[in-house]
């Protein structure tokens, strides 16, 4: 598992994308990932039993080197220690299947759907100095046996020092929390009725940031 004291990840950026795919916007910003579900490169994302239908999204990570609490824009920025790809999975069958009365209600349940152990893939730290523009490069990510799909960074509303600042209004960053900046396009998505073959990767790049890639046991049980 990943060695961090939290993660965290910026749902308002999942705005723009999602309102392209009809789903309601989200009264709140900022979600909390709890670090068991967080793993290095290498895996295995394990996929569980009860998981149904499953999307897979590139997400630009960063990793912040200090305290910060009730932060500037630009207090923020210099809280950056480097960047970090990140994979993110979800059990798309628990957004579409949990009674959604309301657009809050549909959008805890996407939360709720990326809780599992191993649903979020992160790779290597990435200094700031040794990365390319983070905020203007492809973004790629792959299952094997299934189409790659590309976004750019470009497309996120909200940059990483934004989020940071966002967040430290309200809770305290420590040295060693992860903030993803969450999903700037659309995922790949395995169906429910689809078993991943035994040895199968996914793959995150983020061109001139960095990559990472896992092993996937798909523990399923498959809807026909």
């Amino acid at each position: 598992m990943l060695n961090c004291w939290h993660l965290w990840l910026c749902e308002a950026n999942y705005r723009r994308v999602e309102a392209l795919e009809g789903i309601p916007p989200r009264p709140h910003v900022l979600a909390y990932q709890a670090p068991a579900n967080s793993l290095t490169e290498g895996g295995p994302v394990v996929l569980p039993e009860r998981a149904r239908s499953i999307s897979c999204s590139c997400e630009l990570a960063v990793e912040i080197d200090q305290i910060a609490y009730q932060a500037d824009d630009k207090e923020a920025a210099q809280a950056i220690r480097g960047y970090r790809v990140l994979a993110g999975f979800r059990d798309s069958a628990l957004y579409e299947e949990v009674p959604q009365p309301t657009p809050r209600d549909k959008g805890v349940s996407v939360y709720y759907a990326r809780w599992a152990d191993t649903f979020n893939c992160v790779g290597p730290l990435i200094p700031c100095d040794q990365a390319a523009d983070p905020y203007d490069a492809q973004m790629r990510v792959e299952i094997e046996g299934y189409a790659p799909v590309l976004t750019n960074s470009n497309d996120y509303l909200h940059q990483a020092p934004a989020a940071i600042a966002a967040l430290s209004q309200f809770a305290t960053l420590q040295p060693g929390d992860i903030i993803s900046l969450g999903r700037a396009g659309s995922m790949v998505e395995v169906p429910s009725d689809q078993q991943l073959a035994g040895g199968t990767r996914v793959f995150a790049e983020i061109a001139g940031v960095g990559q990472v890639e896992a092993v996937i046991e798909d523990g399923r049980r498959i809807r026909k």
